[in-house]
């Protein structure tokens, strides 16, 4: 038979380790549901035909994420795209062109991910309004908008870090009764803001 000092010993020692599991594992927190950050780059304005007619220029964003699974994720979005038009690249043929973006924008879209460790490639898609106006003047397009349009954000990047809160991308922004796509080549940080 066992002494009780022994037992008592046991006893402490086992509700010791069963005490300390649970405190270890509350320090190893998921990361946060609710993420927000912002992305800052250089912006370009092309038109869907064979011109080399471009607008460059800067495209700011921000975002709001929700991450609630590791593959899937859906954001909010809201941003600038300023360009101008690069007399260089009109063509010798083309009496004026211009391609430019004078926009601001906001919509919705989803993230698929496909989650590495520190390095997640990802692609977006989902749909928005843009707000400024759109020059399309080319050889063969002539569209011009000042007001409201439809866009179609499609993005190509990659999520680094320990949470994926940064961002290397590749942003279009597809307006189809302008015949221009916006968009540019960004970098942004997200931060987690709630559990």
């Amino acid at each position: 038979m066992m002494q009780p000092h022994k037992v008592v010993a046991a006893t402490v020692m086992l509700s010791l380790a069963l005490a300390y599991l649970p405190s270890r594992a509350s320090a190893e927190a998921p990361p946060p549901l609710h993420w927000v950050g912002g992305d800052l780059g250089y912006g370009i304005s092309s038109p869907y035909d064979d011109s080399a007619t471009l607008g460059t220029g800067v495209l700011a964003m921000g975002q709001y994420a929700y991450r609630a699974s590791s593959w899937v994720e859906p954001r909010g979005y809201a941003g600038l795209l300023l360009t101008f038009p690069d007399d260089e690249a009109c063509l010798p043929t083309t009496a004026e062109c211009e391609v430019t973006s004078k926009i601001g924008f906001l919509g919705a879209k989803g993230r698929f991910t496909i989650p590495i460790p520190y390095i997640a490639p990802f692609i977006e898609l989902g749909v928005g309004l843009s707000l400024g106006v759109l020059k399309t003047k080319t050889e063969s397009t002539d569209e011009y908008t000042a007001g409201a349009a439809v866009h179609i954000p499609f993005t190509l990047g990659l999520a680094l870090g320990e949470h994926h809160e940064y961002e290397v991308e590749f942003l279009y922004l597809f307006h189809p009764n302008e015949r221009q796509a916006g968009g540019g080549i960004g970098v942004g940080f997200m931060i987690g803001v709630a559990p």
